[in-house]
């Protein structure tokens, strides 16, 4: 996704009333602090910059599923508007 498509998505969500909820996770080759910065001022949960080592990567990715689908308490599933 292009960076313009992300932001697009994720303000989209914020105005979604039934997806403002679903936890947002930016998982990014992009270091750059305005990246980061516009991620979290669109209401993204998480920024990640993707690791170039595919063990690393692979490391971060079980990470993330841990704590989103084991340790993070989740609200109910989305409702639709």
């Amino acid at each position: 996704m292009s960076w313009r498509q992300i932001q697009e998505l994720l303000f989209g969500c914020e105005r979604c009333r039934g997806y403002r909820s679903i936890p947002v996770v930016v998982f990014t080759t992009s270091s750059i602090d305005a990246d980061v910065l516009a991620s979290y001022t669109a209401h993204a949960n998480a920024y990640i910059t993707k690791p170039i080592n595919t063990d690393e990567f692979q490391r971060v990715v079980g990470q993330i599923h841990r704590f989103y689908g084991r340790t993070a308490t989740l609200p109910p599933g989305p409702r639709a508007d």
